[in-house]
């Protein structure tokens, strides 16, 4: 599978995927605020549009994974040890730095 193969497979998850996790947003008043916006909870038409644009740089290679505001799209090549696979992720986490 080509890395254009795998973005046409994920952009046809975002719809789908994009309507699923926005009440997860509005549930967890989770804002965004791009470029200069007050902050807001975003709509599904945001949610789809930053999912097409993470596939949209996703770079050919063995793996690739880009991530904003939750939401991520990522694959990894099948090889000899791995099956390989694709896909597009919401996920909440809480991370600190090391002191």
């Amino acid at each position: 599978m080509t890395i254009e193969e795998i973005k046409a497979k994920l952009n046809e998850k975002v719809p789908g995927f994009a309507a699923r996790v926005a009440p997860v947003y509005e549930l967890l008043k989770w804002e965004w605020s791009p470029g200069k916006q007050e902050p807001h909870v975003p709509s599904v038409g945001e949610i789809e549009n930053t999912l097409y644009d993470l596939i949209e740089h996703l770079r050919d290679g063995h793996e690739d994974d880009h991530s904003s505001g939750g939401l991520s799209a990522y694959y990894r090549m099948p090889d000899e040890d791995e099956s390989g696979c694709y896909g597009i992720a919401f996920e909440l986490e809480e991370e600190v730095a090391f002191d």
